[in-house]
């Protein structure tokens, strides 16, 4: 499987949707999220899937509610849960104070890092998945806009890797997969399917920034679906212009379409170009991109 490339907006779109695993998993669902889950329930292609059941939509908010707490404490909590969410219960071990426990804690500590936690959370170690995948988050967030933090870009993304590869996907490869068979209801099978493809794409990118030719230094990138003939007509331009650009299939990735409703004021209109100063443009001419890329021209 060869490297996708990585950009910063590969990074802004894949962090929403990891804020949204983290936040499934550390507690019951609201009825604020509900509401939220609800009216973006419509998938925009007919692969994607559902984010609340359709067996739930139909009944009462309070009754829909109730079955979602059912399902949560049934999977996560117990009191003999089916997919308890810590990597020291996977693979056996002590589940407080186990070894991946204190791993997850001596790479925090190493990297000076603290997972923000609300009271309501249920989680009691940091090695719940909850906990890792806010961390992970955290380390994209920071890689693709670095901020005040004492992290740089570059040591942001050589801890995110580290933090995937020696302490996430080694237990969440198969535990998302589990967690997909065993749930009933969505957001959970939802979630677990788009957080195990995620990070399944995150686990072939590169350890740095600077040295790995995959890294995309695209001066832009395109939005599109194959059978949109704009796009393809901007596309034909790009190559032409010699203009590098990455394109995302809007209907082949699980949040293309949601990040390409954000800047579209909720309409999924493409092509939609993002450049690498953060500027986006809807259905540009070639004239119009140049123009961004160089005001000169």
């Amino acid at each position: 499987m060869s490297p996708t490339p990585v950009t910063a907006d590969h990074l802004t779109a894949y962090t929403g949707l990891l804020h949204l695993a983290v936040r499934l998993l550390a507690r019951e669902i609201d009825p604020p999220l509900y509401r939220q889950l609800t009216t973006a329930n419509a998938p925009a292609t007919d692969d994607q899937r559902p984010l609340i059941d359709a067996r739930l939509t139909g009944r009462p908010q309070q009754k829909a509610l109730e079955d979602l707490a059912v399902e949560y404490c049934r999977l996560f909590i117990g009191p003999q849960p089916e997919c308890p969410p810590y990597a020291s219960a996977h693979r056996g071990e002590v589940k407080l104070g186990g070894r991946s426990a204190h791993d997850i804690d001596d790479f925090m500590d190493r990297h000076r890092l603290r997972p923000v936690l609300n009271e309501h959370d249920a989680v009691l170690q940091h090695d719940h998945l909850a906990v890792e995948l806010s961390l992970l988050a955290h380390l994209y967030d920071t890689a693709a806009k670095p901020a005040d933090s004492h992290l740089t870009a570059d040591t942001a993304w050589a801890a995110a890797h580290t933090l995937l590869h020696n302490h996430i996907w080694p237990w969440a490869d198969d535990y998302l997969r589990r967690l997909q068979h065993t749930a009933e209801l969505a957001p959970y099978t939802t979630i677990a399917h788009l957080t195990w493809q995620v990070l399944n794409e995150a686990s072939t990118w590169p350890d740095t920034t600077d040295t790995d030719p995959t890294i995309d230094n695209a001066a832009l990138t395109l939005y599109s679906a194959p059978w949109c003939a704009f796009c393809k007509r901007l596309k034909k331009h790009l190559d032409r212009e010699k203009i590098p650009y990455t394109e995302i299939n809007v209907e082949q990735d699980p949040t293309a379409a949601e990040t390409v409703k954000k800047i579209n004021n909720g309409n999924q209109i493409i092509p939609t170009v993002v450049f690498a100063d953060g500027t986006t443009m809807t259905n540009p001419t070639i004239t119009q991109v140049k123009h961004q890329l160089d005001p000169d021209t």
